[in-house]
């Protein structure tokens, strides 16, 4: 039924993709800065995040070149999860204005993995904004069928979840899903209402 569903998805032009990636990031900046102090702090559904650190993660994101990232991850011993959770650490330690600001600024940043469709950059923004706002109580507002298109590049080749994906008439909520705990949490905060 997943495989039937995702064949139904109609694929996002490049320019498509980058222009949402970048509306995605705006109102995560804004929606994330209008939190409560208190809510910054709040450990989010990345294990070991707090939201803050959810966003110094997409702000690294944003602000990346594959440069750059090669440079991180070969300081981290050619671990990418270390390098990237050291950065996303060490940047949630900054003032959650400035670091809103600064994904802002870089909304229209263009990083993404070698080898990967730019739409895994968009499955960032909407799984980690998820991520940050689901475990405070709130949402991000991702328009449909957004969720569809990321998951179709990500979700269903090897070592992902394996998710049974209702079809009919847009309703995108899983009843089910499989796998490594952290990655069905994240992948049921962005795919469900």
């Amino acid at each position: 039924m997943a495989a039937e569903r995702l064949r139904q998805t109609a694929p996002m032009r490049t320019t498509d993709v980058w222009a949402q990636v970048a509306a995605q990031r705006r109102e995560l900046a804004d929606r994330v800065e209008s939190l409560e102090p208190s809510q910054w702090d709040a450990e989010s559904w990345c294990t070991g995040w707090r939201v803050r650190d959810v966003l110094g993660h997409l702000v690294h994101l944003a602000e990346a070149t594959q440069v750059s990232i090669t440079r991180d991850v070969v300081r981290a011993g050619g671990r990418p999860g270390r390098a990237l959770s050291k950065i996303a650490r060490r940047l949630g330690e900054r003032p959650v204005p400035g670091l809103a600001d600064r994904l802002r600024a870089a909304a229209g940043g263009r990083f993404h993995v070698l080898g990967t469709p730019a739409v895994v950059a968009l499955g960032e923004v909407v799984v980690h904004g998820a991520d940050a706002l689901r475990s405070v109580g709130s949402e991000l507002d991702v328009p449909l069928p957004t969720p569809w298109q990321c998951w179709a590049c990500t979700g269903v080749s090897d070592g992902w979840p394996s998710m049974e994906l209702p079809g009919g008439t847009g309703d995108w909520s899983l009843p089910t899903a499989t796998g490594p705990p952290a990655t069905v949490r994240r992948c049921e905060g962005a795919l469900s209402t």
